[in-house]
């Protein structure tokens, strides 16, 4: 393995710990290794073998190391063959195995305690090369978890995503509207573009104090559709390109429907031109699309915001920092039990 110092001091390695004992089960989370690691040092010692790392599971070499120590320490290209490694490996069960137990009985416990039914929408950006985002997969599933709750049963629906796709974010937020028993949608960290959509429609919204929702301009063609507008304004149409003319008619259309929807969400509970101002806000270009809104300011802008989140969300959370389970988005967690 060429994992001398001078790789060390140029590349940045990943190191992925999975410890594995009959009475208990932990997964150190990813730690970053950007600084030349000192020989002998633990739990990854120096070595200045001048061949290049071969990965355990497709074969192909690579300077790019991803070591994981579980008993005999194996080398990786990359986090989807690590995945596939710890998925087909027999030696790797009891550890998924009791992964999946703990998150069965979190779940169970919460919803006990919170006399509710529990359904997850987590994503994780911190693993993998693609970014998870909702799918019509992931609406698909959640809308047959909400129809299968008892209507007299309140959900807790704890949602962790960047945003994603809007059709099937529009129907994700229908269905937590159409409710009949109220659904809470809980923030532990953050609930961004299309996820915010979906907490819009939610009878509470639950988040600590640093949790983020975000703006919902639509994005076409990579572009706000505000600036998109902004542009045919500002420029003579002989000026602009066909196809930014044709992206500003989508973005125009797009924010007409995205406001459209906002204030139907939220008519019912602050009234129609509040409604329509905080469609206004959201979509209007006021923010960049990536900029945090925090409880604080949530509160201000008289959403049903609680602040505060109990450390068992937050541990079941954790719980799905890495898995391979797929459906729809990467790391999109099974629903319930």
């Amino acid at each position: 393995m060429n994992v001398g110092a001078r790789s060390y001091d140029s590349t940045l390695r990943l190191l992925i710990a999975v410890l594995i004992s009959p009475n208990s089960v932990s997964l150190i989370a990813l730690q970053q290794i950007s600084t030349p690691v000192k020989s002998g040092s633990q739990p990854v010692r120096e070595h200045r073998a001048e061949s290049r790392a071969s990965c355990e599971n497709c074969g192909n070499t690579s300077d790019t190391l991803i070591v994981v120590a579980h008993g005999k320490q194996k080398a990786f290209c990359s986090i989807q063959c690590l995945e596939r490694s710890l998925n087909s490996s027999a030696s790797t069960k009891p550890f998924l195995s009791a992964l999946n137990n703990r998150r069965r009985e979190l779940i169970a416990a919460i919803e006990e305690k919170r006399t509710s039914k529990l359904i997850t929408m987590i994503h994780r950006e911190e693993l993998g090369s693609e970014k998870p985002y909702i799918t019509i997969e992931d609406s698909e599933e959640i809308l047959h978890r909400v129809r299968a709750v008892p209507d007299d049963t309140p959900i807790d629906f704890v949602v962790h995503c960047p945003g994603g796709i809007i059709m099937p974010a529009e129907q994700i937020a229908l269905a937590v509207k159409g409710h009949p028993s109220g659904v809470s949608v809980i923030i532990p960290h953050y609930a961004m573009s299309g996820a915010t959509l979906i907490a819009l429609a939610a009878k509470e919204i639950i988040m600590d104090p640093y949790s983020m929702l975000g703006p919902l301009d639509p994005q076409v063609g990579g572009h706000p559709s505000p600036s998109l507008i902004k542009l045919i304004q500002m420029k003579k149409t002989e000026y602009i390109s066909d196809e930014m003319i044709l992206l500003a008619d989508i973005a125009a259309k797009s924010l007409r429907q995205m406001k459209s929807l906002i204030i139907s969400l939220l008519w019912d509970r602050l009234g129609k031109d509040r409604a329509a101002e905080l469609a206004e806000f959201f979509t209007g270009g006021y923010l960049t699309h990536d900029s945090p809104i925090t409880a604080e300011h949530a509160q201000a802008l008289e959403l049903p915001v609680k602040i505060g989140i109990s450390d068992d969300i937050h541990e079941l959370v954790r719980l799905f920092k890495l898995t391979g389970e797929h459906h729809g988005s990467l790391y999109s967690v099974p629903c319930g039990r």
